[in-house]
C-alpha cells in the first residue's frame, strides 16, 4: 500500500485491484488547468484528481504495434439499429451481426423504450465486436458477437465501450469504468460526479485509459488512467474549450474532438497525453459522434453526424460512404 497527495491506493493486487461504487456522489466544479497561448498553438497542464480509488491491472502491458495497412473492412451501427461487418474497399455489408430497435421510431406506449444498439468497438485481433445496448437499465448493457457471425452474449453493463490488448477491454457509463477480460470484471471505479464517464480509448501499448468524463454542468474533459501506477490525470483545453471522444494514436498521443460551448464539434485537435500540449489539427468536414483507431493507431475511422464515415492517416484522407442508410458508430 502506497499514499500519496489527494489520492490513496487502497488495494495490493496480483492481477486486478477490483473497485466497486455506485452511480452518485459529489458532484465537483469541473477540472480547470492552468493554460498560456502563443501564437495558434495552446497548452494545457492538466491537474490531477483522486478519481475514487485506482484502477490497477498488472496483465495489460504490450509492445505498441507497428503501423499497419489500411483496415479492409470495419464493423459499424446503422441508423436503423442494426450492428454490421463492412468491406471497406467496396462500401457492401459483409454480414449483419446484431439487431435492436430502429431508434428513429418514437416509442408510443408504456414503460421502458425499446432498447436500440448505441456503440460498438472491435477486438484488436479483430474476430470480436463488442456493442452497448441502450437505454435499458439506465447504466446500458455491453455484448460481445463473433464478427465472423454467432449468438451476441451479454457482458455486463455500460454505455460506451473500448477494446484493449490481450483480450480486455473497458466499458464506461453513468455508474463506472470497468475493465473486463471476458464476462469477468477486473477492476471498475466510479465517478465522484453525477454524470459520470461517456467515450474511451486505450493506448496501444495498454498502460493507459482515456476517458470522456462531465460533470453535471456543459464541461466535457478527460478522465486518463494509468493502469500501471494507479494515478489519474484530468485534461481539458483551456477556457471554454472540451475534449470529447478519445482516440489514441500509435505515438502515444491523443486525438480529441474539440467541443466549444454552444458549438459542434467540427475539429480536432492532436495532444499529449503527459502534458496536454496541442501539437497538430485538423478538420473533420463536418459534425463528428464518433471515432476510433485501428489496432495499430494508424488510420482514425470518423463517424458524422449526417451518418456519413471518413478516414483519416498516412497523410491522406477520404471517404466511405453511409450505405445509403447512415451510421451512428463505426470500428476498425
Amino acid at each position: 500500500m502506497r499514499s500519496r497527495r489527494r489520492r490513496r491506493i487502497v488495494g495490493a493486487v496480483v492481477v486486478a485491484a477490483v473497485l466497486v461504487g455506485g452511480c452518485s456522489g459529489d458532484s465537483p466544479a469541473r477540472p480547470t488547468t492552468a493554460a498560456t497561448t502563443t501564437g495558434p498553438t495552446t497548452t494545457a497542464a492538466p491537474t490531477t484528481t483522486a478519481v475514487g480509488q485506482p484502477l490497477l491491472l498488472a496483465a495489460t502491458g504490450v509492445a505498441v504495434p507497428r503501423p499497419g495497412p489500411r483496415p479492409d473492412r470495419f464493423v459499424a451501427v446503422t441508423v436503423d439499429g442494426a450492428l454490421v461487418s463492412v468491406d471497406a474497399t467496396t462500401g457492401t455489408v459483409i454480414r449483419e451481426l446484431a439487431r435492436q430497435a430502429d431508434p428513429r421510431v418514437p416509442h408510443t406506449g408504456e414503460g421502458p423504450s425499446p432498447n436500440s444498439i448505441s456503440g460498438v468497438a472491435l477486438s484488436l485481433d479483430g474476430r470480436t465486436a463488442f456493442f452497448t445496448v441502450s437505454p435499458e437499465p439506465a447504466c446500458g448493457n455491453v455484448s460481445e458477437v463473433p464478427v465472423g457471425g454467432g449468438v451476441p452474449e451479454s457482458r455486463g453493463d455500460g454505455n460506451h465501450v473500448a477494446a484493449g490488448p490481450n483480450g480486455h477491454y473497458a466499458t464506461t457509463s453513468t455508474c463506472a469504468v470497468t475493465v473486463r477480460l471476458g464476462g469477468a470484471a477486473l477492476g471498475s471505479v466510479s465517478p465522484p460526479w453525477e454524470a459520470g464517464y461517456r467515450s474511451a480509448a486505450w493506448s496501444p501499448d495498454g498502460r493507459f485509459i482515456a476517458v470522456e468524463s462531465s460533470n453535471e454542468g456543459p464541461g466535457r474533459f478527460l478522465t486518463v488512467f494509468d493502469l500501471a501506477t494507479g494515478d489519474t490525470a484530468t485534461m481539458t483545453g483551456p477556457d471554454d474549450i472540451g475534449y470529447r471522444l478519445p482516440a489514441f494514436r500509435n505515438d502515444g498521443r491523443l486525438v480529441v474532438a474539440e467541443q466549444r460551448e454552444g458549438g459542434d464539434p467540427t475539429t480536432a485537435k492532436v495532444v499529449e497525453r503527459a502534458d496536454a500540449t496541442v501539437v497538430g489539427s485538423f478538420a473533420y468536414g463536418g459534425e463528428v459522434v464518433d471515432q476510433a483507431y485501428d489496432a495499430t493507431g494508424t488510420w482514425l475511422l470518423v463517424t458524422l453526424a449526417d451518418g456519413w464515415l471518413r478516414w483519416f492517416g498516412g497523410g491522406d484522407q477520404g471517404d466511405l460512404g453511409d450505405l445509403g442508410t447512415g451510421f451512428t458508430a463505426a470500428d476498425w
